[in-house]
This record gives C-alpha cells, sequence and structure tokens, in this order.
C-alpha cells in the first residue's frame, strides 16, 4: 500500500470539496458527487508523479468514450493539483459520464422492453424457448405442423431477424400477405 499516495488523495479530496478518498492496494480512489470517481495512483517510471483519471461505471455502454486522465508533479502539492483536475479533467469527464449513465439508462430500458416482448412471444408460440444475450434475445421453437425457427430480437426489440425451416406453404402465404399489407400502410419505409 503506498500510504504517501493515500494521503495525498485525502489532502486533494479536502481541495475539491464533496469527494472522499479511499485507499487501496495501489493508490486511492476519490468519491465524487454524481458518482464520480477519480483514481490517483503514482505514475509507474516516474515516482515523483502522480496520475489521476476518470472512471466509467462498468459495462459495454461506455465504449468509445474518451479515456480522461492528467498528470502532477507531487512536489506541486494537493491543492495545485485539486486546480489542475478541476480545470483539466473534470470538465470532459463529468460529460462523459453523464454520457456513460445515459446510455446504461436507454440500455436497461431496451431490456425491458425486449424481454416484454420476448414474453408475448413466448407466450403466442407453443413450446417455444429463449436465449438471451447482451442486446438480444432468440426464441426458438419446433412443430410438425408449423416447423421449426428463430425470431431474433435486437435492441429494444422492435426489430427482428426471422427464420423458417420446413415451414407449411400455408405458414409463407401468411407472412407474405403480413409483408404486403404492413407495405402498402407504410410506404417507402
Amino acid at each position: 500500500m503506498d500510504t504517501g499516495i493515500g494521503a495525498l488523495a485525502h489532502q486533494i479530496a479536502e481541495q475539491l470539496g464533496g469527494f472522499t478518498a479511499r485507499v487501496h492496494d495501489h493508490g486511492a480512489c476519490l468519491h465524487g458527487p454524481a458518482g464520480q470517481e477519480l483514481w490517483v495512483q503514482r505514475v509507474w517510471n516516474h515516482r515523483d508523479r502522480v496520475q489521476v483519471h476518470g472512471r466509467y461505471p462498468p459495462g459495454d455502454e461506455i465504449y468509445r468514450l474518451a479515456s480522461h486522465e492528467i498528470t502532477a508533479a507531487i512536489a506541486r502539492g494537493p491543492e495545485a493539483i485539486a486546480r489542475d483536475i478541476t480545470r483539466r479533467l473534470l470538465p470532459a469527464y463529468r460529460t462523459d459520464l453523464q454520457t456513460a449513465r445515459e446510455r446504461i439508462t436507454q440500455a436497461a430500458r431496451d431490456d425491458q422492453h425486449r424481454a416484454r416482448t420476448a414474453a408475448r412471444l413466448l407466450a403466442a408460440i407453443p413450446d417455444a424457448r429463449a436465449t438471451g444475450g447482451k442486446r438480444e434475445t432468440t426464441i426458438h421453437w419446433y412443430d410438425d405442423a408449423a416447423g421449426s425457427g428463430t425470431i431474433r430480437l435486437h435492441g429494444d426489440g422492435t426489430k427482428a431477424t426471422i427464420e423458417l425451416h420446413s415451414a407449411p406453404t400455408e405458414l409463407a402465404s401468411r407472412i407474405a400477405e403480413t409483408v404486403a399489407a404492413l407495405s402498402r400502410n407504410h410506404p417507402g419505409t
């Protein structure tokens, strides 16, 4: 445990206001308002410098968001480091942290909507089963009279990919009629 970084982190947190420091084995985490997390650790190849980087909540939703970090000389002291954090790190980090939270919230809504759609399909197709992963749910069925198939619900479940195998022509005709009716009701979409 780097006790020097722990003491520095507590002082930086005090200077930032609204932050608290928790010391870990290889540095410290500054917990701030609205779930902000700033990790503080020594720069491995420059032991006289500290690195501070903003951390996002876990999940795929943070993909392609910028990494926010700064380094500062430890000798400058906690007040100057806190000013650097406030000026150079926090503005862009807070914006991207909000984006990450919005994406996480939207992904949860999408998962709930897709789950409701999957439940309706499972109730409608006898002996069907569902498998799922992130952002996709697949309904599988097999029936001697209706053939077999899969319906893959993507994202929020408003779009699907359908595969049919050994489907009777009556089913294929009904699908074709439904497609034609949708096309007439929504031309050009």
